[in-house]
């Protein structure tokens, strides 16, 4: 029983209370960004502007997941994909086609999973 005592103090000692209403990461709701491709008109077929226009909406939900969760992301669109983040342990959680055949990309990741 004295041991459980012991391990406690020692706890609050190197830990500390936190503030009244503040969240650590853990216990931070997740991340959802959408993000939204649309298709090349210089695309060979159907099935490859489809693919373009995934990955396009796919890289916009991931820099606008990372713009969530506070990390930098530069303004650029130069055909490099660039964050100030890396991002771990995501999921897509749902892939729209819209009829004018762009196409709609959800992830959801961790406040934890965005490193600097």
């Amino acid at each position: 029983m004295h041991v459980f005592w012991i391990t406690l103090i020692l706890g609050l000692l190197v830990c500390g209370p936190t503030q009244a209403g503040e969240r650590t990461v853990q216990d931070r709701e997740p991340i959802t960004a959408v993000g939204i491709g649309h298709p090349p008109p210089d695309a060979v077929s159907a099935t490859q502007a489809r693919a373009m226009a995934e990955r396009a909406a796919f890289v916009r939900a991931m820099r606008e997941a990372a713009k969530l969760a506070g990390k930098p992301v530069p303004p650029a669109y130069n055909g490099t994909i660039t964050t100030g983040a890396t991002i771990q342990g995501f999921r897509v959680t749902r892939i729209t086609a819209l009829p004018d055949g762009a196409v709609e990309v959800e992830v959801t990741v961790a406040p934890s999973g965005v490193t600097p």
